[in-house]
């Protein structure tokens, strides 16, 4: 999903070398910052955060990419999976 972020806001020829090599030169430095937020630890709290902060990178980068290419975010998905994992790990 950054990698499409980055392309649908810079263009398709945008070098993103393939599978994120080199990503911290060509992300946007907020992404960057909020990437590093998505590694937990080893205890049951931070991986739980970490996930939530993941979900919610993902989501932010889903939606900007689909405003930007003219699709449609698919937010009930999105609603019924959260909530999914969020009853899961309770």
């Amino acid at each position: 999903m950054i990698e499409w972020h980055e392309q649908a806001h810079h263009g398709w020829n945008y070098n993103t070398h393939y599978m994120g090599k080199h990503l911290k030169k060509w992300v946007d430095a907020d992404i960057w910052k909020a990437l590093h937020k998505t590694f937990g630890h080893f205890d049951y709290a931070d991986s739980r955060d970490a996930l939530y902060r993941t979900m919610q990178l993902f989501r932010q980068l889903a939606q900007e990419t689909a405003e930007q290419l003219n699709f449609t975010y698919p937010k009930t998905v999105d609603e019924s999976i959260s909530k999914f994992i969020e009853l899961t790990i309770i």
